[in-house]
């Protein structure tokens, strides 16, 4: 058969299964796009302000729920039904993505009823409604796909199967950049976004979608989770595939990475303002709606009034301003307060200190990438006194206002323990 013709011959279902796919992935991946940022956010940012310890254990649970449900589910798709198995997955994740929507609020309720790191157990509490959601989802799509497809069309059939995926990828972060504003700070928007995405599967699943005929079990088989054990211990026996397993962990292990920390990464410690400069020079200024705020005031201005200026945002209250429209040249060393400056031969290293520590956008949190090498890199610049926070109390100690206070209720739930360090 021909590609023209092995595309023509695939039913209708397919295509169904196809859209219903691409959407759930365009909700997942805008989630993905800015989950650790918005876990990792301060409370003046609206963000959870979690620590990466809490990160990581929510972020572990979620891949845990994620990977081993649907090992199970599957088995009940099969028995009861695939439609049924879509309708919960869809309420699983879109009452998941609607918590994060209300995240602060719920938050400041828990933190009334003296439930300590409250921002902790919301997130907790949306990884164990989208991670299972999305485990029920992924054996129903793809077990539809199974049943439609054949010997002659299966390579294409799935191979346009991941591309649709792939679009829903690509297309994510650009909607998430989109709803999250300008500012930077609209996190509840990208989450009402991947509600409404997620709600949108409900159509093709209640009204369009083809339940696949269900293989009647005889009588005295085992049920789903008894095949799943007699599985399990069967493949286990089989040595090549344990070791393929292994692999495929070793990579999953490494991809995740972009998605729950690289994030934090480039937040923290990579300057993409050359990136923003060429971006705007290709596509004007209208594209400023993709480019984080902070990174946006690193253009190089002419007028060093203009880098005082900048003070009075309070965006960049962390370091007044001083360096952000300077580029790190010698007229942002100059604005620097003397307590600020470093004080021996590697003076010109200044600029190198604040584009790598980046603490106008680690501030008022304990970052692990700085605390797991306690400043190596900063140390080794010649700040060797230099903290998290160091900026932030030393504009105080002048008078400035410094950060906008946490949010009440978020805060003293999240700061409970934290004061000594």
């Amino acid at each position: 058969m021909s590609v023209a013709q092995q595309i023509g011959s695939l039913p209708f279902n397919y295509w169904v299964a196809n859209a219903m796919e691409m959407l759930e992935r365009l909700a997942f991946f805008s989630l993905l796009a800015i989950r650790p940022l918005f876990a990792k956010a301060p409370a003046s940012e609206n963000g959870l302000e979690l620590s990466y310890a809490e990160v990581g254990t929510v972020f572990g649970i979620w891949a845990w729920l994620q990977c081993i449900i649907p090992m199970i589910s599957g088995g009940y798709t099969d028995r009861y039904g695939y439609r049924k198995s879509l309708i919960v997955a869809f309420i699983l994740n879109g009452c998941g993505y609607l918590l994060l929507a209300r995240a602060l609020p719920v938050a400041e309720w828990l933190a009334t009823l003296d439930v300590p790191n409250a921002s902790f157990w919301v997130l907790l509490g949306a990884a164990c409604l989208i991670g299972p959601g999305t485990a029920i989802f992924k054996p129903a799509v793809q077990g539809t796909l199974a049943r439609v497809v054949n010997a002659e069309t299966s390579s294409m059939a799935w191979g346009l199967f991941y591309w649709v995926v792939n679009v829903g990828g690509f297309l994510a972060p650009i909607l998430a950049a989109w709803l999250r504003g300008e500012a930077g700070l609209n996190w509840s928007n990208v989450f009402y976004g991947c509600a409404i995405v997620t709600a949108l599967n409900f159509i093709p699943a209640l009204f369009i979608y083809r339940e696949p005929e269900r293989v009647v079990p005889a009588e005295g088989q085992k049920g789903p989770l008894g095949v799943f054990v007699t599985s399990l211990a069967m493949l286990l026996r089989d040595v090549r595939f344990v070791l393929f397993l292994l692999i495929a962990a070793c990579f999953w292990f490494m991809f995740m990475q972009l998605w729950d920390l690289l994030p934090n990464f480039l937040n923290e410690w990579v300057d993409t303002s050359a990136v923003g400069r060429v971006l705007k020079s290709v596509f004007g200024e209208n594209l400023t709606w993709v480019l984080d705020p902070s990174v946006r005031t690193g253009d190089l201005l002419d007028d060093p009034a203009d880098a005082q200026n900048c003070g009075d945002d309070p965006g960049h209250a962390d370091l007044a301003g001083r360096l952000c429209r300077s580029g790190g040249d010698q007229r942002g060393r100059d604005l620097l307060p003397d307590d600020l400056r470093v004080r021996d031969r590697r003076d010109d290293l200044q600029p190198d200190i604040q584009r790598v520590h980046r603490p106008d956008r680690t501030a008022g949190s304990q970052s692990a990438l700085h605390g797991l090498f306690e400043h190596t890199v900063c140390d080794w610049l010649g700040h060797g006194q230099l903290r998290l926070g160091s900026y932030v109390r030393s504009d105080r100690q002048q008078g400035n206002a410094g950060p906008r206070a946490p949010r009440a209720g978020v805060s003293v739930a999240r700061r409970t323990g934290d004061e000594g360090q």
